[in-house]
């Protein structure tokens, strides 16, 4: 029986690759790594795919074109939880498997989260930057006690994220299309409502719903009439949910207070983008998930998930 082939286009695998060498050997499996700054394009997986049986990917441009070239490829092993690039619907009629790791990085986001709401409601960035060029500024921040705090999404992520606020002290208002999570927020004891109620009223709006037709530029600006409370807005799930030239109106127009976003919607980020301008803000390069135990987890599930369906 012939060798198996593997193309490993995720730096975070890559990097770990040494834990794995002897695995792929036993079950006669080669690998090559592509690998690029974020994720692969359609253009050059199209070059490259057709040997392959199976592909550890990030977030690359796995589309219909780049299935049909695939002719020998047999599943598609996504590291971490997203596969908005990845066109599954096709992949499964062309009976591939497509793999992602649910729940890869729930803690470690929303701690994330969390950790940039803090940073901006205290300045804490500020206050370091300050101290650190020989200053002695006081910066005035925000009590977190009984601040609103939206969540946009109540998956695993938002639960989690509700879960801490609101022992931080944040009073939580949930927004979520799903019934059965709507009823869930409400048997926890939070305020279910809908994006109006959340944009009305939020003192913070994180969101964390995962990206479709109806998440697409949730924040929009038609919405900015609606910020009433001037709000910080976080984003630690997908880059276009919101609408970044929106975003920039919104602070040019005083309508939010600060931004923090973990997430752009081309990644990396222009460095000509108007959203580096802004001084009371966060920008991370899509790092949340980012943690020793969380990147040795999915690893290592990747690799399982790959080889059982070879």
């Amino acid at each position: 029986m012939k060798n198996k082939k593997v193309l490993i286009t995720w730096s975070y695998f890559s990097d770990n690759i040494h834990l794995f060498k002897k695995k792929f050997k036993k079950k006669k499996i080669t690998y090559r790594f592509f690998l690029d700054k974020q994720a692969i394009s359609e253009k050059k997986l199209l070059k490259i795919i057709e040997p392959y049986d199976g592909i550890i990917c990030g977030d690359d441009q796995i589309t219909k074109k780049v299935l049909d070239k695939a002719k020998n490829l047999k599943v598609i092993s996504k590291w971490g939880t997203g596969i908005d690039s990845i066109d599954k619907k096709y992949a499964q009629q062309k009976g591939i498997k497509v793999c992602n790791v649910p729940a890869a990085f729930t803690h470690e986001v929303a701690i994330y989260a969390l950790t940039i709401t803090l940073s901006l409601l205290r300045n804490i960035i500020d206050s370091y930057n300050s101290t650190t060029f020989g200053k002695w500024e006081k910066f005035t921040g925000q009590s977190i006690k009984d601040k609103k705090l939206g969540v946009v999404g109540f998956g695993k992520i938002g639960k989690e994220i509700a879960f801490y606020a609101k022992s931080l002290g944040f009073k939580i208002l949930i927004n979520d299309v799903d019934e059965q999570r709507k009823k869930l927020a409400r048997r926890i004891g939070y305020i279910s409502t809908d994006i109006k109620k959340i944009y009305l009223e939020s003192d913070v709006i994180i969101f964390s719903t995962d990206l479709n037709k109806t998440s697409y530029h949730l924040f929009n600006k038609k919405i900015l009439k609606y910020l009433k409370k001037k709000p910080v807005i976080i984003n630690i799930a997908r880059g276009s949910i919101i609408s970044e030239t929106a975003l920039v109106e919104a602070m040019k127009k005083n309508k939010i207070s600060a931004f923090g976003l973990d997430v752009f919607e081309k990644e990396p980020i222009n460095k000509k983008s108007k959203l580096l301008k802004f001084k009371n803000c966060f920008l991370s390069s899509h790092n949340a998930f980012n943690t020793e135990q969380s990147v040795a987890r999915c690893n290592d599930k990747v690799f399982h998930n790959l080889i059982k369906n070879i």
